[in-house]
């Protein structure tokens, strides 16, 4: 069974990411999951935006994790109904734990792995490639499609040798499940 993961954050969605997955999905009659980086120390808010003149303010936190949730709820409505819409073999998986290592592990039972080009999982925009992003291709046992912010067909594939076998590998699966992309 094929299987490609759209690594997806719930509060920054990347609807880019969802446009790559979808239609690669439905080019290779791929089952899809959607996995939700919903890692517990990551939220929207700053630690300060709780801080009132009377200290921290609960009643805040509480607005500010409802949001949160909310966010990530519709992201994850979004994603669902975009594959319903392509008419995919789909589930959404949500990693609460450490973002980056769930994500590692999720590769190894993959056989692509479609992320954003800016994905950081933190409040900052950092240069590319983001350390977020450098730190996932170290590890990962499967390839890795790194996208742009705004979706295009896709007219041209540049693959990374580091002469590592793993690279080799990662190019072999990346061929046999793509293979209309001529590589």
């Amino acid at each position: 069974m094929k299987k490609i993961i759209a690594a997806l954050d719930g509060l920054k969605y990347s609807e880019s990411t969802r446009d790559y997955a979808v239609n690669i999905a439905k080019q290779t009659n791929t089952h899809l999951v959607g996995v939700f980086m919903d890692d517990k120390i990551y939220t929207s808010y700053k630690i300060y935006d709780l801080i009132t003149q009377e200290g921290v303010s609960e009643k805040r936190l509480k607005t500010l994790e409802d949001k949160d949730i909310a966010t990530r709820a519709a992201a994850a409505e979004n994603f669902e109904k975009a594959c319903q819409k392509a008419k995919l073999e789909y589930s959404i998986h949500h990693d609460k734990n450490i973002a980056l290592q769930e994500l590692k592990h999720e590769s190894i039972y993959a056989d692509l792995l479609i992320i954003n080009s800016s994905e950081t999982l933190t409040h900052y925009s950092e240069k590319l490639p983001t350390r977020f992003i450098r730190d996932l291709l170290t590890d990962t046992q499967c390839p890795v499609l790194i996208v742009p912010d705004k979706y295009k067909p896709i007219e041209k594939v540049i693959l990374l040798y580091d002469g590592e076998p793993s690279a080799v590998y990662a190019i072999k699966m990346f061929s046999y499940l793509l293979p209309q992309l001529k590589i």
